[in-house]
Order: structure tokens, then C-alpha cells, then sequence
């Protein structure tokens, strides 16, 4: 008797879990989505992309789901992802030479 009620409890947390899953990420849609958006190498330093996969030049975003609107992509319909100032969870990151990687130089 004592392995079916301990059966039975790990089928219910499976499914509250599942359930919990589900309910934060699709309907709060509480997850980052991370974006290489296009950078103005003249104002700031931006990473440098091969212009077929990644911008030319770009600057990383990552931001929450909840905070993106609803557009469709594959039309070229979405505005370009940026932080609105002392939105929560928003970052931005342009390119650091001492990082290693490849950056633009900002023109003095």
C-alpha cells in the first residue's frame, strides 16, 4: 500500500510541476530573450558580426518576454529591442576590448 501512495505523490508533483512550468513561462511569459540588435559604431563600441548571421555591428540586449510586444518577426514587423530607462531586468552590452573580443574602435 505504501508504494502506491508514494507513487501517487510523485505523479501529482510531476504534474504541479509541469503545470507551474507551463503557466510562468508561456502565459507570464517570465523568461529573458536575448537579441543582437544593430549598433552606431560612431557613437558607442559595438561588437563586430559577419552581416549574415549577426549585424554588421551590434550591441547584445537581453530582456524580459513580458516586456516585448507582440510582433512578427519573419515580416520584419518587430522594432528593434532596447532598455526604456530603469526598466527592470533590461541589459544592454556593447563590445569590451579586454574581453577578447572583436570590437569596433569609437572614433575620437
Amino acid at each position: 500500500m505504501g508504494m502506491k501512495h508514494l507513487l501517487a505523490a510523485l505523479v501529482c508533483v510531476g504534474i504541479v510541476s509541469i503545470a507551474y512550468g507551463f503557466w510562468r513561462i508561456c502565459i507570464m511569459e517570465d523568461y529573458l530573450l536575448f537579441a543582437n540588435v544593430p549598433c552606431d559604431p560612431a557613437v558607442e563600441s559595438c561588437f563586430v558580426g559577419d552581416g549574415e548571421n549577426t549585424p554588421q555591428f551590434y550591441t547584445q540586449v537581453s530582456k524580459p518576454a513580458y516586456s516585448v510586444p507582440d510582433c512578427n518577426a519573419w515580416n520584419g514587423e518587430c522594432p528593434v529591442l532596447g532598455c526604456e530607462e530603469g526598466e527592470a531586468r533590461c541589459q544592454e552590452t556593447t563590445c569590451d576590448p579586454a574581453t577578447g573580443e572583436e570590437c569596433s574602435t569609437k572614433p575620437l
